[in-house]
């Protein structure tokens, strides 16, 4: 399928979209974590990991999903790396900027803060990259063509 010169437009609008889904996410688990829940946001430190790289799967899983919908096929594989090293990228500047916000990172070593940005760079390659997987992918073009084939049969009758 041949690609048309808009491609940088589409990949950007799927990076604005992950940001959105991210952001939100993120400040809606927080809300609900903090008002709902009673959890004291500094407590979720522990859980901090592992809640980050579900929301970076969920994100991933959305824009994917409406990747699919609205263009009925899979990433390439340029997109698809584009699409993972800006998800990445993201991810880590938006780990960052938690961490200059909330004055948690004049309190750890130089050499500290290199190893979080490693490991937060991983978490998010890993995360984005599992969900932009072709798995994920295959099973959810599938299911889209299905319907779209059941609605062409029925506008047929």
């Amino acid at each position: 399928m041949k690609h048309s010169q808009n491609d940088r437009f589409r990949i950007v609008l799927y990076i604005s979209l992950y940001t959105v889904i991210t952001v939100t996410t993120i400040l809606f688990t927080a809300l609900i974590s903090t008002m709902v829940l009673g959890i004291d946001p500094f407590r979720l430190e522990k859980s901090g990991r592992g809640i980050q790289f579900a929301i970076q799967l969920f994100a991933a899983f959305v824009t994917y999903f409406v990747f699919i919908k609205r263009h009925a096929r899979l990433f390439t594989r340029t997109e698809f790396w584009k699409m993972v090293g800006f998800s990445s990228l993201i991810e880590m500047g938006l780990g960052m900027a938690v961490l200059l916000l909330s004055g948690s990172f004049r309190a750890i070593p130089l050499q500290m803060s290199v190893q979080i940005v490693m490991i937060g760079g991983i978490v998010a390659f890993l995360a984005t990259s599992l969900g932009y997987s072709n798995r994920f992918g295959n099973t959810t073009l599938k299911a889209d063509l299905v319907r779209r084939a059941k609605m062409d049969s029925e506008t047929l009758r």
